[in-house]
């Protein structure tokens, strides 16, 4: 049992995409708008801070997990910060 269970364990991480490192501004910039704003960004940075970073792309599975992964592998303070200057300059 507990071999079949690590089977499909390492079946599952398999399946992940491979993070992109090192992304520009403009890209993380366009990750945010992506993922669905600053406030998802801010949610599984986060979940990063309180749990085992391999079970976050399946507590965020219904968002893409290349992008899940791809927030969890870059600094995103300053493009979080840009984002949310961007909706309060929308919203006034």
């Amino acid at each position: 049992m507990t071999d079949d269970l690590d089977a499909s364990l390492r079946a599952l991480k398999a399946q992940l995409p491979t993070a992109r490192f090192n992304l520009s501004e403009p890209d993380k910039d366009e990750l945010i708008r992506a993922i669905g704003g600053p406030r998802t960004v801010e949610n599984i940075r986060k979940a990063m801070s309180k749990l085992p970073h391999e079970r976050i792309p399946w507590l965020f599975s219904s968002l893409d997990s290349q992008l899940v992964i791809d927030v969890m592998a870059n600094d995103m303070e300053a493009a979080i910060t840009r984002a949310k200057a961007g909706q309060n300059r929308e919203h006034s």
